[in-house]
């Protein structure tokens, strides 16, 4: 059977095939108008490849040397339009590149070993194209394990970043294959006595892949302890604060206390005198006197209390107006930490964005509310200017080291699977956050 006439047909599906398995580590972070962009931009340059093959093959020749060189740079294009379309993590993109580049060479050595196993072709360019079928039946049988592997291939930050010391392992799995070139770039597919020698290959893929796979884990345990250290800490704020609060009360209620029998003959007085308007002057302020005494109590749970009492006091401070309506139980088990410093980085950026309005357009309103094991926040707040937002819908940060607030909503996001909505319409900006705890309550 005559299947030389496949192998341009064979070659770029052997280009998208690697080209997939590049994608996978960066599979859960792209958007669907991402994902839909690439693979558009892959079928495209996939079908110029396959004209290029045609003539390449036409004009130079097709023997086993120009076959595997084709191979060697064909990758190439494939792989930029990657870079176009994720955009950044280039280091960890170079790092997938080359583990794939690895796998790749397993696979033509499991399809070189299957065909001349189970398969003797006859000489000449027809031999090409089995292998290039093998090639892909390798794929296929291994694609399970392969996207299982290659989802997990992300590594942390820590290991591999944007530094220039992070490019140094980004690299290594591509050295690797390059170092491994002069076995394959011959005019001849290797014999299956050959074989062993390069399955090792598959032994630096493992440890690469199990050195990568432990260090994230041990990364996210160490980040788990600091983010557990910081919720402690920011709790210690909210209650130093919301004492502070108090300790400020006292003060004026002591104060008020001292002035009050003053206050009372005073009053005495003018009501003795008939001087009812200067008597309700005097009743009018001390109204306002004993109000700022007052620490309304928002919800009976203390930790989202005190995360309201500070924030939204800043607000009144800074004269702008709030309106708050709050329905929580006095507990939420494994939600309330969490969720104190979502509320509190929420209610500050509406702080900050309400000072950049006009003073008369200064508003925020913060509706929170628990019902049947559910919690609904709406927190809105004037903002005339155009609101930025990232390809998931999260504002985006004016300025380089801002933004933690979107990092600790994100990861609330993730952790409690909590639907979260931005909207700008009217000059008002709309923050809705809702989740559920039945999984979390029946697990109790």
């Amino acid at each position: 059977m005559d299947i030389t006439g496949l192998i341009p047909f064979l070659l770029p599906l052997i280009q998208l095939s690697g080209a997939y398995l590049r994608y996978l580590p960066f599979s859960s972070q792209l958007s669907a108008a991402r994902r839909k962009l690439l693979l558009q931009r892959l079928l495209l340059w996939a079908a110029i490849d396959l004209i290029l093959r045609i003539l390449i093959f036409h004009f130079a020749g097709l023997s086993i040397l120009t076959y595997k060189i084709t191979l060697l740079f064909a990758w190439l294009p494939y792989f930029l339009i990657s870079l176009t379309v994720i955009h950044r993590q280039l280091p960890q993109q170079i790092f997938a590149g080359g583990m794939q580049g690895i796998w790749s060479l397993l696979l033509h050595t499991m399809g070189n070993s299957a065909m001349w196993l189970f398969f003797i072709p006859s000489a000449g360019p027809q031999i090409i194209a089995w292998q290039a079928v093998f090639f892909l039946l390798a794929f296929l049988l291994t694609l399970p394990l392969a996207r299982r592997i290659f989802r997990n291939l992300m590594p942390s930050q820590r290991l591999i970043n944007d530094l220039p010391f992070g490019y140094y392992i980004a690299f290594l799995p591509l050295s690797i294959c390059f170092s491994s070139l002069s076995m394959f770039i011959t005019n001849t597919f290797p014999s299956l006595k050959n074989s062993p020698s390069r399955f090792f290959l598959f032994l630096t893929f493992f440890l690469l892949y199990r050195y990568i796979v432990l260090e994230r884990e041990t990364q996210i345990e160490q980040t788990r302890q600091a983010n557990n250290n910081k919720l402690m800490g920011q709790q210690l704020f909210f209650l130093h604060n919301y004492t502070l609060l108090m300790q400020d009360s006292q003060q004026h209620l002591s104060v008020l206390r001292h002035d009050m029998r003053h206050n009372i003959r005073l009053l005495y007085a003018l009501i003795e005198e008939n001087k009812k308007t200067e008597a309700q002057n005097l009743l009018m302020t001390l109204d306002e006197t004993l109000k700022k005494t007052a620490i309304r109590p928002f919800c009976q749970n203390p930790i989202l209390n005190a995360a309201l009492s500070i924030y939204i006091n800043k607000a009144n401070s800074l004269h702008i107006p709030v309106t708050v309506n709050v329905n929580l139980p006095s507990h939420l088990p494994g939600y309330e930490n969490d969720f104190a410093i979502v509320l509190s980085n929420l209610i500050e950026n509406a702080v900050i964005a309400s000072l950049k309005q006009a003073p008369d357009r200064r508003n925020i309103c913060l509706s929170l509310q628990y019902h049947n094991q559910q919690v609904v926040l709406s927190l809105k707040n004037r903002y005339d200017a155009p609101l930025h937002v990232d390809e998931n819908g999260f504002p985006q940060a004016a300025a380089k080291g801002h933004g933690i607030g979107m990092v600790s909503l994100k990861e609330f996001a993730s952790r409690h699977r909590a639907y979260i909505e931005y909207e700008q319409k009217d000059g008002w900006v709309t923050c809705l956050i809702y989740w559920s705890m039945a999984p979390l309550a029946k697990a109790k």
